[in-house]
């Protein structure tokens, strides 16, 4: 065209209508922009979606969550254990929680160490927490007998002590020293 023409410069037509170049335009979540695509290349549009694992989206590689299961189980079982070895005895059900305790916050400290778990922190304190539940434990036992030793004689009389150690084994003695002390 000739300038001042009526015949005004129009833009190069890549879509749409005649006349109307808005279809160069990018298509937002079409997957596509426009008319520009190379062949056999197909770009993401600005609504797709994260790609399959190991592929490059938005947020750069995928990544996978850290696995801090075995901490966290450390560190319950300890408390759990902690709870029940306040009890003389029956507390010493929670030295093999202390133990179970010890070797998921092991296993959970070598996930740490490969990488694969982030809770250092919570796999080292149910460590700590279970062998606190062990030691308790232990005490615990070791006092209940002594005050048992000390209570016994006074609650139930020398008598029957002397009746208990001298029956030994016997199960027959052991009921005769109950019937004698009145229990």
């Amino acid at each position: 065209p000739q300038y001042g023409s009526s015949d005004a410069y129009q833009p190069p037509q890549y879509g749409g209508d005649q006349g109307d170049y808005r279809g160069s335009a990018p298509q937002y979540g079409s997957g596509q922009q426009g008319g520009y695509q190379q062949p056999g290349h197909q770009q993401p549009g600005y609504g797709s979606s994260y790609g399959a694992p190991g592929q490059y989206g938005p947020g750069g590689p995928y990544q996978e969550q850290p696995r801090n299961g075995l901490g966290i189980a450390a560190l319950v079982v300890g408390i759990v254990s902690l709870l029940v070895a306040w009890l003389p005895f029956i507390g010493l059900i929670s030295v093999l929680g202390g133990v179970v305790g010890i070797v998921l916050g092991a296993m959970g400290l070598k996930r740490v160490g490969r990488g694969e778990a982030t809770n250092r922190g919570t796999a080292v304190a149910g460590i700590v927490v279970s062998v606190v539940a062990i030691l308790l434990a232990i005490a615990a036992t070791v006092f209940g007998s002594y005050w048992i030793s000390q209570v016994m004689p006074e609650l139930f009389g020398e008598e029957f002590q002397q009746c208990v150690e001298s029956a030994g084994n016997s199960q027959e003695e052991l009921e005769q020293c109950l019937q004698e002390s009145g229990l």
